[in-house]
Parts: C-alpha cells; sequence; structure tokens
C-alpha cells in the first residue's frame, strides 16, 4: 500500500499562484503544485491557475465596497456597527475575527468585516433596512443586487475573460439569484473564480481601475538560421488596457487605502505577516467556507467533509506598484491554523523585491 500524507489536511491537493506586472499584465510567474495521492508526489499544475475556479472568499471585497460607493448604497466613510445579524432562513452572520463594532468602508476592507458587506450586499438588492431587526426576512431584490454586484466585478476581471493567451480559459461558477446567494457574494462565498481572474483583479486596484490584460507571451521571433543570434521580431504582444472600470478614482483609492490598512496597520488581517516589510505592500485576505464532494458508485455526489480555502492577493510599492498577486490553497481543515497563503505571498513578494535590488 502506497503511503498517503496525513497531516489534518487530508483534502488539501493545490497551491495555486499567479504572478503580474500590474501595468503592463506581464505574467512573472505561473506557479500551481498538485498533491497525488495516489503517487504521495507533487507535480506541477499550472493549468489550474487558468482552468479552475474556487470561492475566493473575502479577497473580493475591495470590489464589493467600490461597487457599493459607486451605486450609492453607502456613502464615503459611512459607518455601521458590526455585531452579528439574524436574518431569516439564514444562520447568524459575523465577521471571521468576531465583532468588530463600529466600521466604515475602509476599516471593513482592514479589518475584514462579513456584516458591512452583507449589508451591501442587502442594499445593492433594494433592502435599505439599518439596524437590521432580528429574524426578519428580508425584501431585497436578488436578482437585481446580483445583477448590480456582477455588473461590477466582471469589470475588475472576476466573473468576465481575463483575455489571457491561453486556450479554454475558466470564468465562473455563478449561482442561482436566490436570497442566500445575494447574503454571501459580496464576501466572496456565492461565485467562483480562477486565480488568474483573482490577480487581474488586485491589478485593476493596485492599477488605479485600469483592467489590463494578462499575457504568457511578450514577443515572438523569427527563425533563424544559426540559432545562435537573437533574430527580428515577428509580432509583439503589445499591453492592452480592456477597460477602466466605470468607478470613481476617489472610490477606488479608499479600496486601496483599505487594502493598505489591512496589511500596515493594526488590526488589519495581515498585519502580522506584512508589517514589517520594506517594499509598502497593501492586498486583501480571504477564508472561504468550502465542501469537498465525492462521486459514489451511482454517479451522483455526496459532501465528505467541511473545509475552508485561504486565499490572499496583494501588490507593491502602494504607491507605485510593480508586481501584483494572488495565492489559493483550497480545502484546507475547516479548523486548521496554517497560514500557507501569507507564506507563499511573503515569500514571493520577498524574492522579487530582493532580486530587484541585487540588479
Amino acid at each position: 500500500m502506497k503511503k498517503v500524507r496525513d497531516d489534518g489536511n487530508s483534502h488539501v491537493e493545490d497551491a495555486l499562484a499567479v504572478v503580474m506586472n500590474p501595468k503592463t499584465g506581464e505574467i512573472l510567474s505561473l506557479n500551481g503544485q498538485h498533491y497525488d495521492k495516489e503517487s504521495n508526489k507533487y507535480e506541477n499544475s499550472l493549468h489550474k491557475t487558468i482552468l479552475d475556479t474556487q470561492l475566493p472568499g473575502s479577497t473580493v471585497k475591495g470590489a464589493t465596497v467600490a461597487a457599493a460607493l459607486e451605486k450609492g448604497v453607502i456613502s464615503p466613510g459611512e459607518t455601521m456597527y458590526d455585531s452579528p445579524i439574524k436574518i431569516a432562513g439564514s444562520n447568524p452572520i459575523h465577521s471571521y475575527m468576531g465583532d468588530l463594532g463600529s466600521v466604515n468602508d475602509i476599516t471593513a476592507l482592514q479589518k475584514s468585516s462579513n456584516v458591512y458587506m452583507v449589508y451591501i450586499d442587502l442594499k445593492m438588492g433594494g433592502d435599505f433596512r439599518y439596524p437590521y431587526p432580528s429574524n426578519k426576512g428580508t425584501n431585497a431584490d436578488a436578482e437585481e443586487g446580483l445583477k448590480s454586484l456582477r455588473y461590477y466585478f466582471d469589470q475588475f476581471g472576476i466573473g468576465s475573460k481575463t483575455g489571457i493567451d491561453f486556450p479554454n480559459e475558466a470564468t465562473t461558477y455563478s449561482g442561482d439569484a436566490s436570497t442566500q446567494g445575494l447574503l454571501f457574494y459580496g464576501i466572496g462565498q456565492y461565485d467562483t473564480y480562477s486565480v488568474m481572474q483573482m490577480s487581474q483583479y488586485v491589478s485593476t486596484i493596485a492599477n488605479d481601475g485600469y483592467r489590463v490584460q494578462p499575457k504568457l507571451v511578450n514577443e515572438i521571433r523569427n527563425p533563424g538560421d544559426s540559432g545562435k543570434n537573437i533574430n527580428s521580431i515577428y509580432k509583439m504582444n503589445d499591453t492592452k488596457i480592456m477597460n477602466k472600470v466605470s468607478i470613481k478614482d476617489e472610490y477606488i483609492d479608499r479600496v486601496q487605502e483599505g487594502f493598505w490598512k489591512a496589511f500596515n496597520e493594526q488590526g488589519g488581517t495581515g498585519y502580522s505577516h506584512w508589517a514589517d516589510a520594506k517594499y509598502k505592500p497593501a492586498g486583501k485576505t480571504g477564508t472561504a467556507e468550502s465542501e469537498v464532494h465525492e462521486q459514489k458508485t451511482d454517479g451522483t455526489f455526496e459532501k465528505v467533509a467541511d473545509t475552508k480555502n485561504l486565499a490572499l492577493v496583494g501588490y507593491a510599492p502602494y504607491d507605485d506598484p510593480e508586481i501584483a498577486f494572488a495565492v489559493l490553497v483550497p480545502y484546507l481543515n475547516e479548523k486548521s491554523k496554517s497560514t500557507i497563503n501569507h507564506n507563499i505571498g511573503r515569500k514571493i513578494m520577498d524574492l522579487y523585491f530582493e532580486e530587484q535590488e541585487e540588479d
């Protein structure tokens, strides 16, 4: 019998990362590692960064806040009190780090307030009650709310094709227009995205709202007769701006400030991992509840475990970004204390800026 890894995270099979230049779209690194349980070996799985989609958790909250500000359902600096809310038909909704007290659009990103985002979701659907009456149903229009949110998310590159020069890229799995879907959409617990999409999304935030097409190939050169000389360029894959998000610059600025605080100020969800970095990083953490399903002999699927996805997006330097990244590790033990998303992200950024100093 072949030995199978047993470290408490028996359902973890993949760790995925994409690193790109947010201004040019050049892919600086593409990496995926897959653990094969049968062989007990690790193998490259770069394609999964483009072809697979997963729940991204709170990493998407930057798009949620930007959409709400542009739509006018919240105002810059508007505060709400973060404590559990109970909506009929749903489990109590609370933030991952506990009750956060009074937060605004920026500190809700810094501290990753689920409650603030759920209020946004409800408002996007037309339900403006605050504070929410306990155990009451919502009159939010789920279809209209999800339509509005997806409209803005698509502009950041999450939910739409990135344009990467690779065939058959995945876009998203979009859930039906349900109340539960609306409640959890803005916290990254409903639609799924690829790591390439997440990388384009954070690059768009870093790039002041300009979405640049990612590219694996910069140029193609004509064949030569010796193989020793660099030959003439056949085709250049120039930088292509796909769109400017239809969100005011001042609102993108507020999202950027929230991402900065998340990594660099006390109370930020990434503070303990990033505050000592000299290259001025900014970003957003993400944890998503996920389920593992296995196929039975009759062809149907059954849930075998409750797990979580750990995600992270970031960029640096904050004031003049030259690198952006997205990391995703799905299906960890739901009680795991792992910080693998931060460990991977920090090594990526440290290595990049160490090499820049050496050049």
